[in-house]
């Protein structure tokens, strides 16, 4: 066996443990998208579409995430974009176009959900704010350095294209993969990996675990507070019921993005060329779970605290039942589950309203 031989050998091995794996982990993530979607379409035209009115930053947030994925991985997975010829002009949308700007919306959710659960702390906005900057500097940064058509990676191996796609410039897309390499600063040495470009090159997405675990830290806190001051005073309603369905909800979804994008980082810092963003596009589901999640738990507790607020404008005899809630363009409230004060849905509204008729007919006497 020659020398040509053997090296197209271990170009064949390569790609059947590198790009095939890389490829079916791609088919699962869309197959995963495809489910999740029939899983929540009732929920999203329940809770996300209500008109132009009722628009605010989570649902732009939302349907960009959403729909954005959706047809990437579409496009993506039925394309023969990793083809050399066409990767080169398909590269620039994997980054900058996909990884980049989902993993920033992503954060604006989660970021969104701290701030509305610490009643609207600005010192706690303003360091989400800027942690969210820094952390999309650093994503640009790796992509773009020196330059990003510099960093496109083809797999090339040799071999026609089946009719009718036979050609003599390309080669079996099967056998290909394209992506845009992380940073340019990765280097091949002569006895492996330059460790100091592996933190470098998965800078991003250790950033990105590190924001999901504190703000995952900062949730459990706050809702596991508000959930445990309930069980100590004795309280049964449905607004705990609601804070601890929440908790549980968000910490089983926090940990799934977390380990997500952990894995992520640790695939580029560590993994074989190929098969570094098989986890890139996983986190995307969660987020869109976790806000319509919180978003039905908001229409929720909202309903329940109306109909209690209507029982005691009733029982106190005011012919217009009034409730209020602080609104905004962004869409903060849909994230305040959990983070209101106990007494405002625990309160015995009966005694109050009782309370009231009686004092004001004991006056009138």
């Amino acid at each position: 066996m020659d020398n040509s031989t053997l090296a197209l050998a271990s170009i064949v091995s390569s790609a059947a443990s590198e790009i095939a794996a890389s490829k079916y982990a791609l088919l699962a993530c869309y197959a995963l998208l495809v489910y999740d979607f029939f899983l929540t379409q009732s929920d999203e035209v329940s809770y996300m579409w209500r008109g132009w009115k009722n628009t605010s930053l989570v649902s732009v947030v939302y349907f960009i995430v959403r729909r954005g994925v959706d047809f990437r991985i579409s496009l993506f997975t039925y394309s023969f974009a990793h083809v050399e010829q066409k990767c080169k002009h398909f590269v620039p949308a994997l980054p900058l176009g996909e990884g980049i700007p989902f993993s920033t919306m992503s954060n604006i959710i989660i970021g969104l959900r701290v701030y509305a659960l610490y009643e609207r702390n600005k010192f706690l906005g303003a360091s989400i704010i800027l942690f969210i900057i820094a952390e999309l500097g650093v994503g640009l940064w790796l992509y773009c350095t020196p330059s990003l058509l510099r960093n496109v990676y083809v797999q090339n191996l040799p071999g026609p294209l089946p009719p009718p796609l036979n050609n003599s410039d390309v080669t079996i897309p099967a056998l290909h993969l394209c992506f845009a390499v992380v940073s340019a600063r990765i280097v091949l040495e002569a006895h492996g990996y330059a460790l100091r470009t592996f933190w470098e090159a998965a800078g991003f997405q250790f950033m990105q675990a590190g924001y999901d675990s504190v703000a995952f830290a900062l949730i459990v806190f706050k809702t596991f507070k508000a959930a445990f001051v309930e069980n100590m005073k004795g309280i049964n309603s449905i607004h705990s019921l609601i804070v601890k369905m929440v908790l549980y909800i968000t910490s089983l979804i926090f940990r799934i993005v977390f380990s997500t994008n952990l894995a992520w980082a640790l695939m580029i810092a560590f993994a074989p060329l190929n098969s570094k963003n098989i986890f890139a596009r996983l986190t995307c589901v969660s987020i869109n779970r976790l806000t319509l999640s919180l978003k039905s738990f908001s229409e929720r507790e909202k309903e329940e605290r109306l109909r209690m607020t209507q029982g005691v404008n009733m029982l106190a005899g005011d012919e217009h039942p009034r409730f209020k809630r602080r609104a905004s363009w962004i869409g903060t409230s849909t994230f305040e589950i959990g983070s209101r004060q106990v007494g405002e849905s625990t309160t015995n509204f009966t005694s109050i309203a009782l309370y009231s008729r009686d004092s004001t007919l004991a006056g009138s006497a």
